[in-house]
């Protein structure tokens, strides 16, 4: 079963999630009580947006293997997507706590955990997770962002604004980095919408998957609303709603939360 379990991390890389999934399964058919198989099917489950099943796949990858930081650090993400922000905060510090224990260091939890952490209103804390997570890699766009946001919730301007250009000079056309920056200057500088708008389709147009689209046309259809443009703005929302739908539920529940927002005015 391994070289079949190697050759689905290569495909999950390669974001090939059906040939993923696959290999996952054939190895899994072979001997069922593999830590890996399991948590790569669980990844490959989630962006197939099966993720009542990815779901099982984590808990089942947990049971085989307690200490599979990468498993907890994915039951956290999913966990955050679905707004359910104390048990991913939860699982996401097991994870980091595991990678400590063995010397291991993943910016990319502590990225998660502090999206998580400013979701959930705690905007200080969301800024020391995001700190050390640029301690391990001083130019992660998300991390600059969400550090960006973060200061713009706590009401300091200048460091969001120091954050912003880190970001945009890490990674200049990084879809991540054009979204946030369309949203802070939309939220803090309305004399920028038209620039805002134009940067927040820009990263819509860079959008490596449809969750990501999804977030970015929220911040586009946001700002379209702000400019007054009602119809335009639905239209972007029923698109956004769309690619956030998993298993019959839209996500992110601040899409059709605008939605109905938007529609009660007219």
């Amino acid at each position: 079963p391994y070289p079949r379990i190697e050759r689905g991390y290569v495909y999950l890389a390669q974001a090939a999630y059906q040939l993923a999934r696959d290999d996952f399964d054939a190895a899994l058919a072979i001997d069922d009580t593999l830590p890996r198989a399991y948590l790569g099917r669980g990844q490959a489950r989630f962006y197939l947006k099966a993720w009542s099943t990815a779901t099982e796949d984590l808990e089942e990858a947990i049971a085989l293997n307690p200490d599979l930081a990468d498993a907890y650090a994915w039951q956290g993400y999913i966990l955050y997507h679905r707004g359910a922000y104390a048990p991913a905060i939860d699982a996401l510090r097991q994870a980091i706590s595991l990678d400590t224990a063995r010397g291991e260091k993943d910016p990319v939890k502590h990225v998660h955990l502090g999206h998580a952490l400013r979701e959930s209103g705690r905007p200080a804390a969301a800024v020391a997770a995001y700190d050390a997570a640029l301690v391990l890699a001083p130019n992660d766009v998300r991390a600059h962002v969400g550090r960006a946001r973060a200061q713009s919730d706590l009401g300091d301007l200048e460091a969001m604004q120091v954050n912003l250009s880190h970001a945009m000079s890490a990674g200049p056309f990084d879809p991540e980095a054009l979204n946030g920056r369309a949203w802070l200057y939309a939220q803090h500088t309305p004399q920028r919408l038209f620039e805002a708008r134009q940067l927040a389709q820009q990263a819509v147009d860079r959008a490596p998957t449809d969750l990501d689209r999804a977030r970015y046309l929220f911040t586009l259809a946001w700002i379209t609303y702000q400019q007054n443009y009602d119809e335009q703005a639905i239209a972007i929302l029923e698109e956004a709603a769309a690619l956030a739908t998993i298993e019959g539920e839209v996500i992110y529940e601040q899409i059709p939360a605008l939605l109905e927002e938007i529609k009660s005015t007219q």
